[in-house]
């Protein structure tokens, strides 16, 4: 009967360890996101915009990827990621 109380008292220690290291560690991360968000003075770079020519479009539109399709499908759509663009994010 005593190792049994022994055990459970073991692991309610433990659980209560766990749970203490948990929620410190998410309110470390929370303050240092907070803090991170609210004291940097980050101002958003504009990048300028690009106008096509003709030239560039005349380019676009012979692009043989776009015609290599099969005549069934109406609409091929190609998504790229920049996951280093800070838009992105």
């Amino acid at each position: 009967m005593v190792d049994n109380n022994k055990a459970r008292t073991k692991r309610e220690a433990i659980g209560l360890a766990t749970t203490v290291v948990t929620v410190t560690a998410a309110v470390v991360m929370t303050v240092l996101v907070v803090r991170r968000e609210a004291l940097t003075n980050r101002t958003p770079q504009v990048v300028p915009r690009q106008v096509l020519t003709d030239s560039m479009w005349q380019i676009i539109s012979n692009n043989r990827a776009q015609q290599d399709v099969s005549s069934e499908v109406r609409v091929l759509m190609v998504k790229f990621y920049d996951y280093a663009c800070p838009f992105c994010r």
